[in-house]
């Protein structure tokens, strides 16, 4: 079980569950950029289809410092290749999407997985509230 109350989080394990191959597909067409990175920032998610989706969220995690999407990180250095390193990409989907193919996954309040899911042989993980949410936003 996976539950993330993101529903763009949960809709990028979606994806890499069902669709990867998909996913990977449409990562070939995309390049690292400034103008693409504000492009994707701008679009509206909703408007998106599942893939797209999936692909605007980890683009725009990957490409942000400490995956907060108001911070682009686009340090640039010939000393070393750029951390999101698009050829790898495929390879870390794939090995996600293995890893997700038995994995139920949700978005919903942890208070309602707990009363859904909880059993006396259940172990929870949860992830501890954000001292102050605005401060920490993602996008």
């Amino acid at each position: 079980m996976l539950n993330d109350l993101d529903g763009e989080v949960a809709n990028f394990y979606r994806v890499c569950q069902q669709h990867y191959e998909e996913l990977i597909r449409y990562f070939r067409y995309i390049v690292r950029s400034r103008e693409w990175f504000a492009l994707l920032k701008a679009t509206n998610p909703k408007t998106l289809t599942d893939v797209q989706r999936a692909a605007r969220h980890i683009y725009l995690l990957k490409n942000s410092f400490g995956g907060l999407v108001r911070n682009p990180n686009y340090s640039i250095s010939i000393a070393q290749p750029p951390s999101f390193n698009l050829e790898r990409l495929p390879e870390i989907i794939e090995q996600s999407h293995k890893r997700l193919l038995r994995v139920q996954i949700e978005s919903l309040p942890y208070e309602e997985i707990l009363k859904r899911f909880d059993r006396p042989a259940t172990l929870f993980y949860l992830d501890p509230p954000y001292y102050d949410r605005e401060l920490y936003n993602y996008n």
